[in-house]
């Protein structure tokens, strides 16, 4: 593996990769709020022989520095796709999971023929997906940013997602342990803006409950799939992707965080779409 400071126009993209070679098809992989590249760990353990592999940090995020201003999805978008551009990637696959699915969406839509194919796990398409997000916005919006600090880092925040077995959204303790690791990483100014910009997604919603990412992500005609967890994701979601003719795979027993609980499925079946 090769750690890299990649810069860009406005920013700095921290990037964990395997050496490009030539000859072989390249994945980039995006993680989700308050994520960094150690959530795709496993990555390199069950695809690095056979694919050239990139991992950047999202701006803000794990070991990016904070950029200067806009931290908005789709700069984001445009900041990776301009990061892979320095790193001499010409042609990918993406994988972008939560909000790196919205990202990665955003990348799709904004990508000149680069991106040959998008998987998007569990990206946020509807209103069901956005319980985090509501959570954070509300801290970051109603308290100082001393307090948000604090809360991000020490109280409110770990005590919902610090990954013990009672925690309301039944991740795992591996998982639960790894996501606070970055979140101690991320910038808490960035982390609560880019979740107001999330929940706000919600005035989006058609009567279904399907938002603005979610419309987007089905009108892209590249090869796409939509992935989940059994133990995440609701039926009235899946029963949309079905109505809005998306491809999508199913992880029977997974949390939200599919490519840990099931990384040898998981990484075997990204094997086989790409």
């Amino acid at each position: 593996m090769e750690e890299s400071y990649v810069q860009i126009s406005d920013a700095t993209v921290y990037v964990l990769q395997t050496s490009i070679l030539p000859n072989r098809k390249t994945i980039c992989f995006v993680h989700g709020l308050g994520e960094s590249h150690v959530c795709f760990s496993e990555a390199f353990s069950y695809l690095q022989h056979e694919y050239n592999i990139v991992v950047p940090d999202v701006p803000g995020y794990g070991r990016s520095p904070t950029p200067q201003n806009d931290f908005s999805t789709r700069t984001q978008a445009k900041r990776i796709l301009e990061a892979l551009a320095k790193l001499g990637v010409q042609r990918f696959s993406l994988v972008g999971h939560s909000w790196g699915g919205d990202i990665g969406t955003e990348m799709c839509a904004v990508d000149e023929g680069r991106i040959e194919k998008y998987a998007n796990v569990e990206g946020d398409v509807h209103v069901g997906n956005l319980i985090m997000s509501n959570q954070t916005q509300e801290a970051f919006a109603k308290l100082s940013k001393e307090d948000f600090e604090k809360w991000l880092y020490q109280g409110g925040f770990p005590d919902l997602y610090g990954g013990l077995p009672h925690m309301a959204m039944g991740w795992g303790i591996s998982a639960g342990i790894r996501y606070l690791a970055s979140v101690r990483l991320a910038t808490p100014e960035v982390f609560g803006s880019t979740a107001k910009e999330i929940y706000s997604l919600q005035s989006t919603k058609r009567n279904d409950g399907w938002i603005k990412w979610g419309d987007i992500f089905a009108s892209l005609e590249i090869p796409k799939v939509y992935c989940w967890g059994s133990n995440s994701v609701s039926q009235e979601i899946i029963d949309i992707l079905e109505q809005e003719n998306i491809v999508h795979k199913k992880f029977e027993g997974a949390s939200h965080w599919v490519m840990m609980d099931k990384a040898e499925e998981f990484y075997g079946f990204m094997r086989g779409f790409i």
